[in-house]
């Protein structure tokens, strides 16, 4: 957790009563998920590999700001595609 003042933005200064906590991760920490592909709705792909090919293509080695506390650089995190079904 991490402890914030909101600031008075006209003048610069911290606005009463205005501490708060922020409750963040380690910029170690390692998420993990399952993608999973169906039938497409679109018609940029043609079946459910197509749409893994796709967004693997799209979000592989992206860099993303997930989440708030975007303005003090916390959420940045990069995406990588591995493994899968054949």
């Amino acid at each position: 957790m991490n402890a914030r003042i909101a600031l008075d933005y006209e003048t610069k200064t911290a606005s009463g009563g205005a501490l708060f906590y922020v409750e963040t991760l380690p910029p170690e920490t390692v998420f993990y998920s399952l993608l999973i592909a169906d039938r497409p709705k679109g018609k940029e792909c043609s079946n459910a590999e197509a749409v893994l090919a796709y967004v693997t293509k799209k979000i592989d080695s992206a860099i993303l700001q997930i989440g708030g506390e975007a303005s003090t650089g916390k959420g940045i995190c990069r995406v990588t595609m591995c493994g899968g079904a054949k």
